[in-house]
């Protein structure tokens, strides 16, 4: 390299604010990595839009298509679909076998839905689980508003 001679060597190398700026970003890089936001509705629409789209479970077919359109207009939309299903990464394709049920009381509470466990509804058919789930009224995914 030439260096030409009307510039000092000091003048070459960056002043200290410089460095310390630059060093606190590759720092700051390495100790708290960029933000990755989490799964997009889009993303899981991608796959999850497609009607045919289905698993076996326990010797039944089970349908795994979301009609966008319908989970767009409900009341659960602005959460999006991983504020709901829960315990698995959702960019791992395909998603693990078995992922964590949707459990609607993590967020719905108070004493109309304690109540449940004591209704017709909530009374355990067979183990552990209730004779109607919330989903099997309310739907999964086209969940309207109480004022709808």
């Amino acid at each position: 390299m030439l260096i030409d001679p009307l510039i000092s060597i000091g003048s070459l190398i960056p002043e200290r604010s410089v460095l310390k700026h630059v060093m606190t970003l590759i720092l700051g890089g390495l100790l708290f990595p960029p933000f990755v936001p989490a799964q997009s509705d889009e993303d899981c629409l991608m796959c999850h839009s497609d009607a045919s789209l289905s698993m076996t479970k326990k010797g039944r077919t089970i349908s795994l298509f979301v009609e966008g359109k319908g989970f767009a207009s409900s009341a659960h939309s602005a959460l999006g679909c991983v504020g709901c299903h829960e315990g698995f990464k959702p960019s791992e394709l395909p998603h693990k076998a078995k992922i964590t049920p949707v459990k609607c009381l993590n967020c719905h509470e108070g004493d109309q839905f304690s109540d449940f466990a004591k209704s017709v509804h909530g009374r355990s058919v067979k183990g552990n689980r209730p004779a109607a789930s919330c989903a099997d009224c309310h739907t999964a995914h086209s969940v309207k508003r109480v004022t709808d």
